[in-house]
């Protein structure tokens, strides 16, 4: 048996169906990635990967799936509970996997898987379905990884380590998306390095044409070292989000250190 069978957590009356969810327009999926925790062999969550030397240590990462789908009320009443299903995660070329943990409180289904590096390639196919007696739903490619690289100008391209990308203030910064996403949230800031008490700012963003993104740089930029962060939200297309209304895979989001210098 490679699927799950999870039970709804003690509420008392049945809960929805899956079928029950399709209908409504405030289910969502949420995809989340955490890399390279550490595990002690009793299970509890206990140190970073900089302190995961110990024998009794493994490194693993972690993949959650959470399906909202409710709400609880202040005295911690259950509303629209979810009723048991099945849960798995198929890959390419592997046995389909059960999740490793599951939280099914009220309004919220959390599936977590934990693998070790190397075990589970995000960027090859793979789909977790999760299935009731009432429907089955799919979700491809939750965990999908995108890549944010500066493409222009040429003086903010360079990748060496510890190396300030240089703009010019009015000057945009434009970053390739791999693979091509369509339509995601774009959420850019900048904040001044060894300012202290300095406020960050939101940037300007937006989608071009060809599927990359524009970050404005405003040209009352003042000359100096910055931060600039840059975050995407990616939803699930239709076609790949089969079930609840609506996807999210896991976002994408770079910090790059660069150099404001007058041209």
């Amino acid at each position: 048996m490679f699927a799950a069978s999870l039970l709804a957590g003690g509420c008392g009356a049945k809960g929805l169906t899956l079928e029950d969810l399709a209908r409504r327009e405030d289910v969502r999926i949420e995809s989340s990635f955490s890399a390279d925790q550490c595990e002690c062999q009793c299970g509890q969550l206990i140190c970073w990967d900089f302190t995961c030397t110990g024998p009794s240590c493994s490194r693993a990462d972690e993949y959650e799936l959470r399906v909202k789908h409710g709400a609880t009320s202040g005295r911690s009443e259950c509303l629209d509970e979810l009723d048991e299903v099945t849960v798995q995660l198929v890959a390419a070329g592997a046995e389909p996997l059960a999740p490793h943990f599951v939280s099914n409180a009220c309004g919220t289904l959390d599936l977590t898987w934990r693998m070790q590096p190397g075990r589970f390639d995000p960027a090859s196919p793979h789909r977790v379905e999760i299935s009731d007696g009432s429907a089955n739903w799919t979700i491809e490619d939750p965990f999908l990884a995108h890549a944010l690289t500066i493409v222009a100008p040429a003086s903010a391209t360079t990748s060496e380590p510890a190396v300030p990308r240089l703009v010019h203030p009015g000057e945009p910064l434009i970053v390739a998306v791999s693979p091509p996403v369509t339509a995601p949230t774009l959420s850019a800031t900048i904040e001044r390095t060894f300012a202290g008490t300095a406020p960050t700012s939101a940037l300007a963003s937006a989608m071009l044409d060809d599927g990359r993104i524009a970050i404005a740089i405003p040209p009352d930029t003042a000359v100096g070292l910055y931060e600039i962060r840059l975050g995407l939200g990616i939803a699930l297309a239709a076609d790949a989000c089969r079930g609840p209304d609506a996807c999210d895979a896991v976002g994408a989001s770079v910090l790059w250190d660069v150099s404001v210098q007058l041209p």
